[in-house]
């Protein structure tokens, strides 16, 4: 048995873990699937740090799954993972279902503007957040730097700054991103 499967066996039958760190571990696409699998069933689990294992999008498609049926997780991090557009698409799928997770970690994934409107489409849809509450939205959940930058799309930046949290941005950084993008509305 592999280590990485050892930690899937643990998330589906020991009911005390609640953080796991597996940041930069090559788990690979077949670790995601274990990993994502044992998320499916897991009810106790609230932090997961996935971030550097470079799964691509394929590994995206079993996280997406995971998330689809997990009920407890609410901070995730797949930072550095390679999922490209279409793993953003895995996850904004989810995204739509699921109801508790309020972090989400995809800066330095490869995700363009189609990738970064799946996620942000996915966020309208979401009944969970709604109103302000919603800036768990496209600062928090897409920690994507040069989409922000790039992005053919606008945000509600208003709605950002005056919310109880900006998430892994202040609203310093989030202004100096003004500079260079003509398509933020404020």
């Amino acid at each position: 048995m592999d280590g990485v499967q050892r930690f899937a066996d643990i998330l589906q039958h020991y009911t005390t873990l609640t953080t796991l760190n597996l940041g930069f571990n090559e788990i690979g696409v077949v670790g995601a699937q274990q990993l994502g699998d044992a998320l499916k069933h897991n009810t106790t689990l609230t932090t997961l740090d996935l971030a550097g294992n470079d799964f691509g999008h394929a590994g995206a498609e079993h996280f997406g799954n995971a998330l689809k049926h997990n009920t407890t997780l609410i901070a995730l991090d797949l930072g550095t993972n390679k999922i490209g557009d279409a793993g953003a698409q895995y996850l904004s799928d989810a995204l739509k279902h699921n109801t508790t997770l309020t972090t989400l970690n995809l800066d330095n994934n490869e995700i363009e503007d189609v990738g970064a409107q799946h996620l942000r489409d996915a966020l309208r849809y979401n009944t969970c957040r709604s109103g302000e509450d919603s800036v768990f939205n496209i600062v928090e959940l897409i920690t994507l730097e040069h989409q922000l930058i790039t992005a053919d799309y606008t945000i509600d930046l208003e709605k950002i700054l005056y919310s109880q949290s900006v998430g892994f941005y202040s609203s310093t950084t989030l202004t100096g991103y003004l500079t260079v993008n003509k398509n933020i509305l404020y």
